[in-house]
């Protein structure tokens, strides 16, 4: 199974995304409203730059299977930086032409983010230090009942993918893990 195969190939960067974006402090109600500030604009930067790029870049059949206009999160991000009276920054994107299967694997991370969603929303619903702010957490809630099918579609989609593909498909995961971190070392 594919989606377990770049699991495990980017475990470690997994991990380390995980501590550099507050996984510990949201998990037991310690994060700040600077540190949420932080890692919604991180979240942004990083769907803003490649969302759009990789849904083009992916092949049609792929992208209807998906129902790829029903996964689009930059929306969900807007609103939430909204909610902190932030404007979104004019984000440089860089056009580059993107392997299909390269763009799959990006988006494999960007799905994966959502995975723990409705959890996360939850730990932040019962923050104390963030319902002052009365945030409706729309990133993290973006997919509501359809959470759980989306990811499983996903998945399913990954795991049909040709043997001759599944190194694009991982080094476009390890990619985007790599964008995230960059910018969060950035900061």
């Amino acid at each position: 199974m594919l989606h377990k195969i770049i699991k495990e190939a980017t475990q470690s960067l997994h991990s380390n995304l995980e501590n550099l974006m507050f996984v510990d402090e949201i998990m037991n109600g310690e994060l700040t409203f600077i540190q949420y500030k932080n890692m919604m604009l991180i979240n942004y930067m990083i769907t803003a730059k490649f969302e759009q790029q990789l849904i083009n870049a992916i092949r049609p059949e792929t992208a209807l299977k998906l129902e790829i206009h029903k996964r689009v999160k930059i929306d969900a991000l807007c609103k939430d930086l909204s909610e902190l009276n932030i404007k979104p920054e004019k984000v440089i994107k860089q056009e580059f032409k993107l392997d299909p299967d390269f763009a799959f694997g990006c988006l494999y991370v960007l799905e994966g983010a959502t995975l723990g969603g409705n959890i996360i929303a939850n730990k932040l619903k019962d923050n104390k230090q963030l319902k002052p702010y009365e945030l409706q957490f729309n990133y993290y809630k973006v997919y509501g009942e359809r959470l759980m099918p989306n990811w499983k579609q996903f998945c399913e989609i990954v795991n049909e993918q040709p043997q001759q593909n599944h190194q694009k498909i991982i080094d476009g995961a390890k990619f985007i893990y790599a964008q995230f971190t960059a910018l969060k070392l950035s900061n």
